[in-house]
């Protein structure tokens, strides 16, 4: 074997290695959004509902798509993580520009004094 030839095994090892890395998600449709929601909202053990509706609404914020959003808070049954959840997706609608939907978010927020903060950052244009 000549010296070459570790090197070259070296190098192939680290490039298929390298290229087993997780890679970015691509862009979903809303249709694709809407699967996603209704497996989530079919999972039975609670603490792994909250995690994949987190997710989903996370990810949908992400996308623009409130209306997902809001549709995976109303299946959270823990309420101070929906509430975080529903302050993080509101300020990235909002700092998407829509307004609208980041309101609606905002107000499935049980914390009152944090709902409020967000309602007023959204209404001010400084998400």
């Amino acid at each position: 074997m000549s010296v070459c030839a570790p090197r070259m095994v070296m190098i192939v090892g680290l490039v298929v290695v390298a290229g087993c890395g997780q890679q970015p998600r691509s862009a979903q449709t809303p249709e694709q959004r809407k699967w996603r929601l209704d497996a989530a909202i079919g999972v039975t053990n609670m603490t792994q509902k909250n995690e994949a509706l987190i997710s989903v609404a996370e990810d949908a914020a992400d996308a623009g798509a409130g209306d997902i959003v809001v549709k995976a808070l109303e299946e959270m049954s823990n309420l101070t993580t929906k509430s975080d959840v529903a302050e993080t997706c509101a300020l990235k609608l909002a700092r998407r520009g829509d307004a609208k939907a980041a309101t609606r978010v905002a107000e499935t927020m049980t914390n009152l004094t944090k709902k409020n903060e967000v309602l007023a950052r959204i209404a001010k244009g400084n998400p």
